[in-house]
């Protein structure tokens, strides 16, 4: 792995490129104060990249913005997200059956 010569520039507002062909997105998002840095697997994986972006940290700390940094995974993201997003909808169902069968169960007060 070589070095990579580091620019940092903004494209559009808000999302910053760096170096020739590596697409670090990173996101500035002033009314929550928070900095989102999404880094491919091929940055995550550098630690000369990495500690590169140390001042962009310490800048936004220094205003006092929460700086998130996302790291590419390694695992297919469409059956990740579809197996969430199955076991998120089957949990819903089982909390709702518990709060029917809770609901049977309460004593009816009369007066």
């Amino acid at each position: 792995m070589g070095t990579i010569h580091v620019n940092i520039f903004q494209a559009n507002r808000g999302k910053y490129w760096i170096g020739d062909d590596s697409p670090l997105q990173m996101n500035v998002r002033e009314k929550s104060k928070v900095v989102e840095l999404w880094l491919t697997r091929e940055e995550k994986n550098d630690p000369e990249f990495r500690e590169s972006l140390k001042p962009i940290y310490q800048q936004y700390k220094a205003q006092k913005y929460l700086v998130a940094v996302f790291l590419s995974g390694e695992e297919n993201l469409y059956e990740q997200t579809r197996d969430l997003l199955l076991y998120n909808r089957r949990r819903s169902a089982e909390k709702e059956v518990q709060r029917q069968k809770e609901m049977q169960m309460e004593p009816v007060m009369t007066q």
